[in-house]
């Protein structure tokens, strides 16, 4: 049944009449609100709300921008679908999962090959160049226009839009062309400024754009008045002034504006203006930048600066953060006394400890198999931070070492969290006792059925039926053979992977090679990513790939994508091979949303590695292929990354398997979406020849 568009506009708690600004803005509101950092004592119930928003707004903004918004519209081709078993929140178009609308994609490639052909058969027409400026902006194909929307006389007729288009649609344009022309020197940043100006007068409030144009146009003056434009250089006086008057004159009554505008009149030497300026800013909302530009100004005395106090920290700069891998390198040691020491997220400094985030989760979770007395005392730290997947790690592990003592402290969080009762019924199982089922098969059945149907009710029997698993593990060699499948699923379950690589470690070396026996070794390959020991994972799944079915080898692939989607290069051992099935994987794609999966993966993995053209190839060539969806992501993160890994022969192969792939990638798009994603060479010649 069609699902009525009301009901996405009630999630996002806006009415259907709503403006586009408003629909943002309370996406963004609900989305803070429901977010998990803000709800540490529910987080997965949090996850999977954040999901449900998030997919929501995405396909009722596409919604409203296909169709008119009239209230009591129902989308036709959407299905909501509510999976009791992870609680999760998906749409489906027909059967076929989330996808693409290809119909949507082929329209908008359409809209600008028509437009291309229109605008190259008629270049004195400025309508037909507007059109074609719009069809590129539509099919994120901005490099067709990027000289024809740097024109003078295009930009002086911009205006016309609102004439052709409606005030939205106009003032949408405007704002994408003037984000372009942004990234040019000074007289394509007056001509932004212009485009909006001219817009803005034309739409004014009819538009509810209105608001986002002035923002615009306020970003613009603002980044020219600070200088951001040239490299932090400051403007004159005189040109700071004009485009901070700019700024109050669009109706930005903000107090930094008139600081600001204060200095730039005290350099000029006019004392009363600034005085003036400095006045309206203190009456605005009185901050430390005023005391000191009025001090500057001697309308301050000087007063004696306090010295305060400066806690010292033990961890300061980035490489005193140990990472994942060294963590468990350390535990698998026993080197406890070097985990312990970076147990205490007090010794990080603030500035520090948001990257040191990953590595106290690590440090929890190995704690969970320490021997050192010491351990307790560190977790309970530990399960005060501020961090909810720290306090989750944490948790766990005093579930398997903590005491009586401790139990209080776990059922306290059972009883504030639900998804936190696994833990606090293993350590309950562990402490407690529960009674016992009479013989190994009967305990395998109940476990399986279980883990199979179980709802959030249960977490707590999820917990304790694995310490009915571990027991049964310990009494006989044989029940391990027939427990320990099902067991390292429990754990898997509650992300316990240190356990994880605890049972399967020894067992790994055994030589076994029976289908149940592989699919384990994926397991502990995943409990090796999450170690942060990702290149022995690849090891691990690269010499038994090729033996398993095609459903592990899925189930691997997964475990791949999770090794190689890092922000460090994991090292060129097994990489090029992993890179390769990523590859396989998109090509053998047979339908839009696994091809456009692989290939958006795809692009992400070329950021810890460094191949800045083969991200930028796919990122261009999705944006080509599938205009207005998110899988050609127009930023491109690379800068974001350590150094990548220099060796030249690593590079070579990774570059010709990149080569290899690129014409089979092209021609998979081609015939999954079907048809010519090609789209005519950028143009300039126009109405100035």
């Amino acid at each position: 049944m069609p699902h009525p568009v009301p009901d996405l506009y009630k999630l996002l708690e806006v009415a259907p009449g709503c403006t586009d600004e408003d629909l943002r803005k309370s996406y963004c509101r609900v989305l803070l609100r429901v977010h998990p950092d803000l709800n540490p004592t529910s987080v997965e119930a949090a996850a999977n709300k954040t999901r449900e928003v998030l997919i929501a707004y995405t396909y009722l903004s596409d919604w409203r921008r296909a169709h008119s918004k009239s209230q009591g519209e129902v989308v036709d081709d959407v299905v909501w679908d509510r999976e009791v078993s992870s609680g999760g929140f998906t749409i489906r178009h027909g059967k076929s999962g989330v996808s693409p609308d290809l119909n949507r994609i082929a329209a908008l490639k359409q809209e600008l090959r028509d437009a291309w052909r229109w605008f190259a058969a008629q270049q004195y027409d400025i309508k037909a160049a507007l059109r074609l400026v719009r069809a590129a902006f539509h099919g994120e194909r901005v490099d067709v226009v990027d000289d024809l929307i740097r024109n003078a006389k295009l930009v002086d007729a911009a205006p016309i839009l609102a004439e052709m288009y409606s005030p939205d649609e106009a003032a949408r344009i405007a704002i994408i062309w003037a984000q372009q022309l942004l990234g040019s020197g000074q007289s394509d940043r007056d001509l932004a400024i212009q485009l909006l100006q001219d817009i803005y007068g034309v739409v004014g409030i009819s538009s509810i754009m209105a608001n986002k144009l002035k923002d615009n146009l306020r970003s613009i003056h603002y980044g020219i008045a600070k200088g951001h434009s040239s490299g932090g250089q400051k403007h004159s006086p005189e040109t700071r002034i004009v485009h901070l008057r700019a700024i109050v004159k669009l109706g930005f009554e903000l107090d930094y504006i008139y600081k600001l505008l204060a200095e730039a009149f005290y350099e000029m030497g006019d004392e009363n203006e600034a005085r003036l300026n400095l006045q309206h800013a203190i009456s605005l909302g009185q901050g430390m930048s005023a005391k000191t530009i009025m001090r500057a100004l001697g309308l301050l005395k000087e007063e004696p600066r306090q010295k305060k106090e400066r806690r010292r920290h033990l961890y300061t700069r980035p490489e005193h953060v140990p990472s994942a891998a060294e963590i468990t390198c350390w535990s698998e040691n026993e080197q406890w006394e070097q985990i312990i020491a970076h147990a205490d997220s007090a010794l990080y400094s603030p500035v520090l400890l948001p990257s040191a985030r990953s590595s106290l989760e690590s440090i929890a979770s190995v704690l969970g198999e320490c021997s050192d007395a010491r351990a307790i005392s560190s977790l309970l730290t530990l399960l005060n931070s501020v961090y909810w997947d720290v306090r989750q790690a944490a948790l766990l592990a005093l579930a398997k070492k903590g005491g009586q003592s401790e139990l209080a402290r776990l059922q306290q969080f059972g009883k504030a969290d639900k998804f936190m009762q696994a833990s606090v019924g293993y350590a309950e199982a562990r402490l407690i006792g529960t009674s016992e089922i009479a013989n190994d098969g009967s305990l395998m059945k109940a476990a399986e059925i279980l883990l199979r149907t179980h709802s959030t009710k249960q977490y707590g029997e999820i917990g304790a039926m694995r310490y009915r698993l571990e027991q049964a593990m310990s009494d006989s060699e044989d029940a391990r053979a027939h427990v320990l499948p099902i067991l390292v699923a429990y754990c898997n379950y509650m992300q316990d992977w240190t356990r994880v690589r605890k049972l399967l470690g020894k067992w790994s070396s055994g030589g076994i090679e029976s289908s149940e026996s592989l699919e384990l070794q994926i397991d502990l390959a995943a409990a090796l990513v999450r170690g942060g020991m990702q290149s022995t994972a690849l090891g691990c799944l690269h010499p038994i790939y090729n033996k398993l079915s095609q459903q592990a080898q899925r189930k691997a692939d997964t475990v791949l994508w999770d090794a190689l989607n890092s922000f460090e290069f994991i090292g060129p051992a097994n990489y090029t091979w992993a890179l390769r099935i990523v590859f396989k994987n998109a090509i053998f794609a047979t339908n839009s949303k696994d091809l456009l999966d692989s290939l958006h993966r795809l692009a992400r993995i070329m950021e810890p590695i460094g191949n800045t053209d083969m991200g930028v190839w796919l990122r261009h060539t999705l944006r080509e292929a599938v205009p207005g969806t998110f899988y050609g992501d127009s930023h491109d993160r690379l800068n974001y990354f350590r150094p990548p890994f220099r060796d030249v022969s690593f590079n070579e192969k990774v570059e010709q398997l990149c080569e290899e792939y690129k014409p089979q990638i092209t021609e998979q798009l081609r015939v999954v979406l079907g048809g010519d994603h090609g789209i005519p060479d950028s143009v300039s010649g126009l109405i100035s020849n």
